[in-house]
């Protein structure tokens, strides 16, 4: 009987414990996709959005999400916490809590084990990197804990590293896409006020990108495939 117990204790903890990637089967990621963060400093694990999954000029598969969701060293898992899928290798952010901040990078860069396999997740397909520009109408997809899901809005602020857009965005939207005919424009970051009332600001994706390709954190580019 004892013997019967623990075998069943035994296979309950396994069952709580998040899988290494190579015992997993393919995980399928892109643009929009939910994931967590198991953070390093040992911190409650957070949830945030994919802005979208690719390559860089290494081969390395890669993904783009929001700087203040993680920093070097943390763990990415999937959204149901049972498999870990990569690390954090570079992370910027915002200072303070972003507050009348604006033209600063907020993003992060994770890299994937062989386990992800870029694919499209949600309504969203990235197939390039794309420019903002003042007037545009952008989308941004998100599992937000108030609207989910895509919203659309018009650029009504640029800067070199980020811009912002009359949409609607929430708590959990974080690192999610912010595109327009295919094209990945940015990083979905903060308000751009008082939340759940104002706009949202987004980090540029030409900007984290050329950023991170500058101080070696990638090789040469980031080529988005969903």
């Amino acid at each position: 009987m004892k013997r019967g117990l623990s075998l069943l204790f035994a296979v309950l903890a396994s069952l709580a414990v998040p899988t290494t990637a190579h015992a997993a089967s393919t995980v399928p990621l892109g643009a929009g996709s939910t994931v967590v963060i198991q953070q390093a400093s040992g911190a409650s694990p957070g949830q945030c959005a994919l802005a979208a999954v690719g390559t860089d000029a290494q081969g390395r598969t890669l993904g783009l999400t929001a700087g203040h969701c993680a920093v070097v060293g943390d763990r990415i898992l999937t959204a149901d916490r049972r498999t870990v899928v990569g690390t954090v290798v570079t992370s910027k952010r915002f200072p303070g809590d972003g507050v009348f901040v604006f033209d600063a990078l907020d993003y992060a860069f994770i890299e994937f084990t062989d386990v992800v396999r870029p694919a499209r997740t949600t309504p969203v397909a990235i197939s390039g990197v794309g420019r903002p520009t003042v007037g545009e109408v952008v989308c941004k997809y998100g599992a937000g804990d108030v609207d989910p899901g895509e919203r659309c809005g018009v650029v009504d602020r640029t800067a070199p590293r980020e811009f912002s857009a009359l949409l609607f965005g929430s708590f959990g939207d974080s690192g999610g896409p912010v595109h327009a005919g295919g094209q990945l424009i940015g990083i979905l970051s903060r308000p751009s006020g008082i939340p759940y009332v104002s706009g949202v600001i987004s980090t540029r994706a030409d900007a984290a990108i050329a950023d991170a390709a500058r101080t070696g954190a990638i090789g040469g580019t980031f080529r988005p495939l969903a």
